[in-house]
């Protein structure tokens, strides 16, 4: 049988590949809407306790990758990791403000945090990708022997 490691509530690993094309195969704005509105319905009809939950799954991985951040990986790496965990840092609150906004039923205020709640997601993707990226030029130009690229991503 094939162990698939699920993370939180949204994909498989071995499914990263597939997510990392399927948003680079983004390619116009409307495209972006049509993704972030997609984002907007899901959280908007995630209960509070899965919210919590799924918040609390990221949390832990997000604390993983920034025990990472002093690791030598490439050039940029830490700025990186760095970038992702502030902006998680931002998402966090986001969410405690929409989860209250949403157990109190208010729906100008949930609309609001929504609006950003999916933004700083959105940019959270977009880093994450880079970031995954990044490491796999790296990990690749080691494992084939590339000593010149490996040299130009050294930090």
């Amino acid at each position: 049988m094939n162990k698939r490691e699920r993370f939180g509530d949204l994909f498989y690993s071995p499914d990263v590949p597939i997510l990392i094309k399927a948003f680079k195969n983004i390619n116009s704005e409307e495209q972006k809407s049509e993704l972030k509105e997609n984002l907007k319905k899901y959280f908007s009809n995630t209960s509070n306790q899965r919210l919590l939950f799924i918040m609390i799954d990221f949390e832990r991985n997000i604390n993983r990758l920034d025990s990472k951040k002093n690791t030598r990986y490439f050039k940029g790496s830490k700025d990186l990791i760095e970038s992702i965990t502030s902006m998680f840092s931002d998402m966090a609150t986001r969410v405690s403000y929409y989860r209250n906004a949403k157990a109190k039923n208010e729906e100008d205020e949930q609309a609001f945090y929504l609006k950003y709640l999916v933004e700083e997601y959105y940019d959270i993707l977009e880093s994450t990708i880079e970031l995954y990226e990044e490491l796999e030029i790296f990990i690749d130009c080691i494992e084939k022997k590339r000593l010149l690229t490996f040299i130009r991503m050294v930090d």
